[in-house]
Formats: C-alpha cells, structure tokens, sequence
C-alpha cells in the first residue's frame, strides 16, 4: 500500500504541474506579481498607520474573521477512484495504511497554509491586538490545532458513517473556532491552545469502524478534484471537465442588439457558459475590491491596465468556440463578419469593466480629475488591445 500512495501521489503531482504551468504564464505572473505589489503596499500602509499605544476595539473581530476564512482553506486527498471499491476490497485491511499516509499529507500541507496566513496577519496581530509573539504563536499554534482537528474528522468518517453528518461539519468548522478565537483574543490566549489539544485528543479517543466508507472517500476525492480542474479550466482545455451550457432568461435582454449571426452566437457564449461569464465576472470583482484599498493614483493605473490585459487575453479563446460547430460552415455567412463582431463584443466588455474600476478608484482616492483620467487611459488601453494585440492574434489564427 505505501508504493501505490507513492505512485498515486507522483502521477498526480505531474499532472498538477502540467497543468499549473498553463496557470502561471508570462501574462498571470505578471499581472499576479504587480496585484500583490498593490496589496503588500496598501497592507504596509495600512500597518504604519496603526499605533502599538492605542485601542482598536474592530482588530480583535477582523482577525477572527480571518483566521476563520483560511481554516477553511485547505482539503484533505486521498486519490482514491471509482475502481477502488471493487479491486482494492480485498486489500481493504492494508488500505489504513495508505489512508495513514494521506493523513499526514493533510497534516502536513494544511499546516503549511495556516503558518502562511498567520505571517501575513503577524503585524496586524501586533499593532491592532497587541499580542506579542509568544501569544502569536500560541494563537498560531491553536489555529494548526483546529485544522488538524478537521483533517483527523475526515479520517474518522472515512470508517464511521454517522460523523458524515453536516452537523459536525458546523460545529468543527465554525462554531468550535469561533468559541476559540473569542476565549483566546478576549480572555486567555491559553484558553484557546488548551481548547484545540483537548478537541484532538477527543477525537483521538472516538471508537472507529474497521469498515472503509468507500463511496464517501470516493464522492469527497471527485468534488476535491472537479473543483481544481474548473480552476485549470480557466485557462486551458481540461477533458475532466466538461462544457455545459446554463439557461439565464434574464439576460435575454441584451440578444437584440446584435442582428449579425457571430454577434448573436458570441454574446449568446458568453451568457451561457460560465467559463466565459465567470471568469469575467470574478476578475471585475477582484479588480473591483484590490482598487478599492490603493490610494495611489499610479498604482492604481498599473493594476487597472493589468486587468484590462488579463481580462481581454483570457477573453480570446472564445473566438474559436463555434469552429467545431459544422452549422457555422454550412451557413453562407460573411468572412470578415467573425472578427468584427468578436472584436466588437471584446471591447464592449473591457469599455464596462474600465467604467467599473474607474468607480473603485474615485471611491479610493476621493479625486474626479485623477478618476477621469484613469478611466480614459484604461479606455484607450482597451481600444489598442482589440484593435492592435487581439487584432494580431485573430489574423494569425
């Protein structure tokens, strides 16, 4: 069982490498670099401005919240398969030792996650909760606690059906840390460390089923994996995933104004498949809500104009989305009416998602002029990406 874990594991790391290659491309990582430039600076701001002499009544809630956000963060995989059920049954006996294995990934990556998001917060810990660092790290060590606590929950519904219930997701994952974070922060931080040790060795002593739930492992390993395909999916082909087109009447408003068949078929893409339409509408958010921290009018500039970049590169696969369609080819259409409407529909979104931020920066540096000006730079950027970048691209392809 330990070389089927190794073998198991080696195959599925190189797939996740082939495929987070096509994630970090040139374009991502520099758009990703200068969008965490923008936040590191806004967050250092943020923290100079705070003073270690006074009372912030709101830090104590903000950090609460936070490290509840990222205890989320984080799956347990067993890469386990359908097939698994039948052919690995008579091996279940050795299968705690593989599960065994999984664990101490889990333990492992999930740890990883929360030193990291604990170092991010260490300043705003400091400054806005005035907790020094042996309560720091007693607080970080209660957050490793929690989530170790959630890993050794899966294991034990992996063999015991009746903690599958959604109840004990609720209590482990937000009641039972909300109790900690409030006793550690506003009463003794050693409360919440004894609170955690206490809930892992409980969840030590629970009596387990010597019986594999094998459909659970198999149910929870396929939702871990669709999610992480839809991801890669976002920027390349995944076979894992497949296409669906999704019905939303309430956006058939907008199908009149485009009389040209491509125009109907392209807008009528993007309103339907969530490839498309999400990955728009969750880069404006991100846009939206970085824009809305960064008082500085250039770097703003910088970010805006990124966005405009990503949002219209990610944009340009959906020209070839109906070149399978054999309707298209049958259809006496016009040659050169492809690309005009393609690029027609590309700058009309990019013309919504520049008037958007251009709104996120006025709110963020309380200037007209400045936000005026930002909104025409990023409008002329958009006019050269259709008509320049994309243009090249289309003819080329």
């Amino acid at each position: 069982m330990n070389n089927l874990w190794k073998k198991r594991l080696n195959l599925y790391l190189k797939r996740m490498i082939k495929y987070y290659r096509y994630v970090f491309n040139d374009h991502f990582v520099i758009a990703l670099l200068f969008l965490l430039g923008g936040i590191s600076y806004t967050y250092s701001n943020f923290i100079k401005s705070l003073n270690v002499d006074l009372s912030y009544p709101w830090a104590k809630p903000v950090v609460i919240i936070a490290l509840l956000v990222m205890l989320q963060f984080g799956k347990v995989g067993t890469l386990i398969d359908e097939p698994d059920k039948v052919f690995l049954l008579p091996q279940e006996k050795g299968m705690r030792e593989y599960l065994m294995k999984a664990q101490k990934r889990a333990w492992v990556s999930n740890s990883v996650i929360q030193i990291v998001v604990w170092i991010v917060l260490l300043p705003f810990i400091y400054y806005g909760v005035h907790l020094n660092l042996v309560e720091s790290i007693i607080l970080l060590l209660s957050q490793v606690a929690l989530k170790v606590a959630q890993v050794n929950l899966f294991f034990i519904r992996a063999f015991e059906a009746k903690y599958q219930a959604g109840k004990y997701s609720l209590i482990l994952n937000y009641v039972v840390p909300l109790i900690v974070y409030t006793l550690g922060l506003y009463a003794s931080i050693y409360f919440a460390l004894g609170i955690t040790v206490g809930l892992i060795l409980y969840l030590k002593s629970l009596p387990k089923n010597k019986i594999i739930q094998w459909n659970y492992l198999i149910d929870v390993e396929k939702l871990r994996l669709m999610r992480k395909y839809s991801f890669f999916n976002l920027f390349t082909d995944v076979p894992q995933v497949k296409k669906k087109a999704k019905r939303r009447k309430y956006l058939d408003w907008l199908i009149p104004k485009f009389k040209n068949v491509y125009g109907y078929l392209f807008i009528r893409a993007i309103i339907r498949n969530g490839e498309y339409s999400g990955l728009y509408v969750r880069l404006t958010v991100i846009e939206f809500i970085v824009l809305l921290f960064i008082p500085k009018f250039w770097l703003s500039l910088v970010i805006g104009m990124l966005f405009i970049y990503l949002i219209g590169f990610q944009m340009l696969p959906l020209y070839k989305y109906f070149d399978d369609n054999v309707f298209v080819h049958l259809y006496p259409l016009e040659t050169n009416s492809k690309g005009k409407e393609f690029k027609s529909i590309l700058l009309a979104l990019l013309i919504i998602n520049a008037f958007i931020s251009a709104i996120a920066v006025y709110i963020a540096i309380q200037n007209l002029l400045l936000s005026g000006a930002f909104l025409a730079l990023v409008l002329v950027e958009s006019i050269l990406f259709v008509y320049g970048y994309a243009n090249l691209r289309l003819e080329k392809s």
